[in-house]
């Protein structure tokens, strides 16, 4: 473990509305009665009141409360933790530190809340006292700047002290009840509620969980047997991640778990994350349509709703620029202890996440690719990233083995044309790291790297999350699932589904991390069904440019398994090192290929000549047009023709923005709020080949 835990920051709040309205009404409160108080003891509350007319008092307070609440709401915004900052420049005492920003913050904002408040005053004075004639009234006027500079003045300094002394005030009553606040302002459960179900799992028996995963890994096998899990043609489905941001500064943002409810997402490992599942449709013309149609539906009525937030949903491998006020390095790795339960801070309340920090079978719980570096206490540092996962049923479950084959061999191109970050939020880097050693080292999918070193733990071979193996017969597969490391051996709860029959198998299966991997599943006998699920590609810049993928997956699983495809016969190894060149070069990696005439290449042109080919025929082989088949394969054409990815993108621009001689930090920021803002104008109808000019027409998308 790290250091004890750190109680709750005020900047982490500034988005809660209800921490934000309690606040400011407290403040506004203690305004008014406090003057009220010394009146009263000075005798002079009453002769006051008698003059005071009831509207215009009610007036004055709601104008202190709308300029009171403006002000806390900034405070909360922009406020800094720099107390036990593990990644910022800290004074020497890093709890002087944070009590400076706390005063100079409070104070700037205070003052403004005294200025603001006063010319409220001196505004309805004004209404209240103006001569009727128009002559007499313009004399008043420079009277009244006169006593608006003077009286602004004063007001700044008063309020300058009063909001110092309100947020010094916050933030012991924010630290004295971290948990009572993190409960109120992160809408999950209470932590006391989270630790106890974390420790309900803790206390499941390891050794009878496994007997059962293989107990029912032989019902699997028998039903397998049996034809339960074939389906009459190839099924497809689709898992779409993403983070929200603020919309207007593109930094992340927490999403109210209402929200979520509302647009019909899922939560994910991160307060920041949504996913949405699209429902499986057979391989076909209509079925893939009906696969986008419904990702472009959901997605644009959950953009309307965030969008009524003051937030975006993004669709992006790896979040850059954290929560205003706030650091990535803290917000990854912040957490607290209930009775001897790690909780992180920032996570969602999915159980089995928090489980795994612990429990003895840990994670590796860390970052550590080029120039970077993180240690955690739980992983939530893996909610950097964010994916895209499409899934294909196939038709009859003993065949499962060869697809599986050919879904191994066609990762390392398919995860080259979809690189898409090669940068991390720029606090995350090492003090020393230089930007251009950076752009040189730096890989273009760091998504792959943080998704193993996060969940892997050091010494353990074979690691838990990998490039998966080849498996010769569907009990293979079966039985290296069940076999699998288990990290979290979690309590079940029975139910009627199909799949319930082999539930603690499916739970094992929720940690069986490949990066391609066999699914069984079905919530009822007719539904069930063997699947791949295609894990290695992030999230991309456009509905279009996902659905891509997904079709191309598909296309190439249809035609590589009915032609018998020689790549098929390409050594595993082979195909592991060409995964993870692509994850470190992208379209530069050179990819070891065998085409359908046998000819064994790295040449890029050959390569994808091939593997667009293939896609293509799988698509025509399930009846679709060549025009219907060549629009949805477009994006991913003019990627490999002008070897432009996501990833290459965003490398061009931060490049650029070093030239222009902005810093290291500016240049990411800036590259990040450039990909948010052109995604705002693509998002649905868009492809993100015209980002950089490379559309073309899609008449020539054949040449």
């Amino acid at each position: 473990m790290a250091e004890p835990p750190r109680a709750l920051s005020l900047a982490r709040v500034g988005d809660d509305p209800l921490v934000v309205w309690a606040l400011a009404s407290f403040h506004t409160a203690t305004l008014t009665v406090v003057p009220l108080a010394a009146l009263y003891l000075d005798g002079a509350v009453g002769d006051l009141l008698a003059g005071l007319e009831t509207s215009v008092g009610l007036g004055l307070y709601l104008a202190l409360w709308a300029v009171t609440w403006w002000a806390t709401r900034n405070v909360l915004r922009e406020l800094p933790d720099r107390t036990a900052d593990e990644g910022g420049k800290e004074a020497d005492d890093g709890e002087n530190a944070s009590i400076l920003a706390v005063l100079l913050v409070g104070g700037k904002w205070g003052g403004a809340n005294g200025v603001a408040f006063f010319w409220v005053l001196l505004a309805g004075f004004a209404a209240l006292n103006a001569p009727r004639e128009f002559g007499r009234a313009l004399e008043a006027v420079p009277f009244l700047l006169i006593a608006g500079v003077i009286g602004s003045v004063l007001a700044l300094g008063v309020g300058g002290i009063v909001g110092a002394l309100f947020a010094s005030l916050d933030l012991v009553l924010f630290r004295v009840a971290p948990f009572k606040v993190s409960a109120c302002v992160l809408p999950r459960m209470p932590e006391s509620d989270l630790a106890a179900q974390v420790e309900d799992v803790l206390s499941v028996d390891p050794e009878a969980f496994q007997s059962r995963v293989e107990e029912e890994a032989e019902v699997i096998v028998e039903e397998v047997e049996a034809g339960t899990f074939d389906n009459p043609q190839a099924i497809i489905g689709f898992e779409y991640e993403f983070y929200a941001v603020d919309a207007e500064t593109a930094a992340l943002n927490r999403v109210p778990r209402r929200l979520l409810d509302l647009i019909g997402f899922e939560k994910e490992l991160g307060l920041h994350n949504a996913e949405m599942s699209t429902s499986p449709q057979p391989l076909n013309p209509h079925g893939l349509a009906a696969q986008e149609a419904e990702v472009k539906a959901r997605l644009s009525a959950a953009e309307d709703r965030a969008g009524a937030e003051g937030m975006r949903l993004v669709s992006d491998a790896l979040w850059t620029i954290p929560p205003e006020g706030e650091t990535a390095r803290n917000y990854l790795a912040d957490s607290v202890e209930d009775r001897g339960i790690r909780i992180a801070s920032n996570m969602s309340d999915s159980v089995r996440y928090h489980a795994m920090a612990n429990t003895d079978a840990q994670a590796g719980m860390k970052l550590d690719a080029p120039h970077v570096s993180l240690e955690a206490d739980t992983v939530m540092p893996e909610s950097l990233i964010t994916s895209i996962q499409p899934h294909y049923q196939v038709p009859h479950a003993l065949d499962l083995p060869t697809y599986f084959r050919y879904a191994v061999r066609i990762a390392a191109p398919l995860l080259a044309l979809g690189v898409n970050s090669p940068f991390f939020p720029p606090d995350l880097y090492d003090p020393d790291a230089d930007p251009e050693e950076v752009l040189a080292d730096g890989y273009q999918e760091n998504r792959i790297s943080v998704f193993e070193t996060v969940l892997n733990r050091d010494g353990d071979d074979p690691d838990k999350v990998r490039f998966p193996a080849d498996f010769e017969s569907v009990e293979e597969a079966i039985e290296r699932i069940a076999e699998d490391r288990t990290i979290v051996p979690m309590p079940v709860a029975g139910s009627d589904r199909f799949d319930d029959e082999f539930v603690h198998f499916r739970l094992k299966h929720g940690t069986f991390w490949r990066w391609v991997r066999p699914v069984f599943g079905g919530a009822t006998r007719s539904d069930a069904n063997a699947r791949i699920e295609f894990r290695p590609i992030a999230a991309q810049p456009t509905v279009r440019d996902s659905i891509a993928f997904q079709a191309a997956f598909a296309g190439l699983l249809e035609s590589t398994f009915k032609r018998e495809h020689p790549v098929r016969q390409l050594d595993w190894v082979v195909a592991k090192d060409n995964f993870y060149a692509a994850m470190e070069d992208g379209l530069d990696a050179d990819i070891y290929w065998i085409t359908n005439g046998g000819e064994e290449t790295t040449d890029h042109e050959r390569v994808y000549e091939d593997v667009f080919a293939h896609a293509k025929d799988g698509l025509q082989l399930r009846g679709l047009s060549d025009e219907e088949a060549a629009k949805y394969l477009y994006p991913l054409r003019q990627r490999a023709r002008h070897r432009l990815t996501p990833a290459s993108w965003k490398c061009e621009q931060v490049r650029t923005r070093l030239d222009d001689g902005e810093s290291f930090e500016d240049a990411i920021y800036g590259m990040q709020r450039e990909y948010v803002e052109r995604q705002a104008e693509t998002l649905i109808d868009d492809t993100f080949a015209n980002w950089a000019g490379r559309g073309g027409t899609e008449m020539d998308r054949e040449e």
